[in-house]
C-alpha cells in the first residue's frame, strides 16, 4: 500500500514538470526535424465522464452523476502523423446515497499524456487515436450510507487516493481559422487499483502558436 500512497506523488509532478518542458521545447524540436514550424497547440477542454467508482473499503458507490471536467491542454508533433498530448485537469461530482450505493462528493485533479496516431478512416476524417496514462489525487469527502426510508445510516471517514490509470482515446478536429482548431474527444478511463473509471465525452478549443 505505501508504494500506491507514495511513490505516484513523485510520478505525478514529474508529469507536470514534463508538461511544462515540453511546451518551451515543442517549436524548437519541430523546426530541427524538419517539420511546419506552427506544430506546438495550446487549449482547454470541457467535459463529462459517465464514472464507474470502487470503493471496496465500504461497498460500491452510486454512480448516477456525472463528473464535470475541465483542463489545460498542451500538444505537438512526433513524427510520422504521432504526435503527444498532455493535460493538466480538475473535475468533480457529488454522488447521492442510496441503499446500495455510498453517497459522497468527489473532487479530482491529475495530470494525463497520451500518445495519438493520425488515422485516416473514410472520406477525409482522420482522426487521432491514442494511449496514454493518468496519475491523479482523488479527494471523496462527505461519505455516508442511509436506510431504506432515505434517513442518514451510518457516516465514513473522508478518503485522500492517489489513482494511476490508463487511457484510450480517440479526438476529432475541426479548423476554424489560421490559429484555431475546435475539437471533441471519446476516452475510456481504466484505473489501476481501486477508484474511478469510465466513459467521458470533452469539447475543446485549441490554439496554434
Amino acid at each position: 500500500m505505501s508504494f500506491f500512497r507514495w511513490r505516484p506523488v513523485t510520478v505525478q509532478w514529474t508529469l507536470f514538470t514534463a508538461v511544462l518542458l515540453m511546451m518551451f521545447c515543442g517549436t524548437v524540436r519541430a523546426a530541427a526535424i524538419g517539420m511546419p514550424d506552427q506544430t506546438a497547440r495550446a487549449g482547454l477542454v470541457f467535459g463529462w465522464m459517465a464514472p464507474s467508482i470502487d470503493a471496496t473499503e465500504y461497498g460500491a458507490a452510486a454512480d448516477d452523476n456525472a463528473l464535470q471536467a475541465s483542463g489545460i491542454v498542451y500538444t505537438d508533433w512526433l513524427s510520422d502523423g504521432r504526435r503527444y498530448w498532455a493535460e493538466a485537469y480538475y473535475q468533480q461530482a457529488g454522488q447521492e446515497a442510496t441503499t446500495a450505493g455510498i453517497g459522497q462528493n468527489i473532487a479530482q485533479y491529475g495530470a494525463r499524456i497520451s500518445l495519438q496516431q493520425s488515422v485516416p478512416v473514410v472520406f477525409g476524417w482522420q482522426p487521432w487515436l491514442g494511449i496514454g496514462l493518468d496519475v491523479s489525487q482523488v479527494h471523496y469527502t462527505d461519505r455516508h450510507s442511509v436506510d431504506p426510508g432515505g434517513f442518514l445510516s451510518r457516516r465514513y471517514a473522508d478518503r485522500t487516493d492517489i489513482q494511476p490509470a490508463v487511457l484510450v482515446n480517440l479526438i476529432t478536429e475541426w479548423n476554424l481559422t489560421r490559429h484555431w482548431d475546435v475539437i471533441a474527444r471519446l476516452e475510456q478511463m481504466f484505473p489501476l487499483q481501486d477508484g474511478i473509471g469510465g466513459f467521458s465525452v470533452a469539447l475543446g478549443a485549441l490554439y496554434t502558436y
